[in-house]
């Protein structure tokens, strides 16, 4: 089971601590009674509050032996982003901002999303774009459609 690092930040607010401190136990409690949907669907919700890679990995291997239907694919398909080294080289508050950029989202609607400025949601939308390699929003959102970061 991945560690509660990002937990214990103090970066964190304490209701995001909670949540993560309760979710992971969610997770040991579904994956210790075989119910695997449940355990995966835990995963990807703490891969999404903490970026952390290693619960993405345990809802794909949660998944490994269901057949293919919606959930299964889109766990199948977060994980091939995960292995992207232009995805891997985001920080955690740049990966939100590219799945939002790829959303549509302007630097005002993300500095709303993420609690920050938008001039620290512009410098992050002009690094994703810079690691993607894309001239723009659209270009970047394209990029992923066709390595099926999207």
């Amino acid at each position: 089971m991945p560690s509660l690092a990002l937990a214990d930040s103090a970066l964190l607010p304490a209701h995001e601590k909670e949540a993560i401190f309760l979710l992971t136990r969610a997770h040991a409690a579904f994956e210790s009674s075989g119910l695997v949907w449940r355990a995966a669907m835990v995963a990807l919700s703490l891969h999404a509050l903490t970026g952390d890679r290693v619960w993405l990995r345990q809802a794909e291997d949660a998944i490994a032996e269901l057949p293919d239907i919606a959930l299964v694919r889109e766990i199948r398909r977060r994980a091939r982003g995960a292995e992207d080294p232009r995805l891997a080289s985001l920080s955690p508050a740049q990966h939100r901002v590219f799945e939002l950029i790829c959303h549509g989202k302007s630097n005002k609607e993300i500095a709303i999303a993420l609690k920050i400025s938008v001039n620290t949601a512009r410098n992050h939308v002009s690094a994703v774009l810079v690691r993607f390699g894309a001239h723009s929003r659209a270009h970047l959102a394209a990029v992923a459609r066709d390595s099926t970061l999207l």
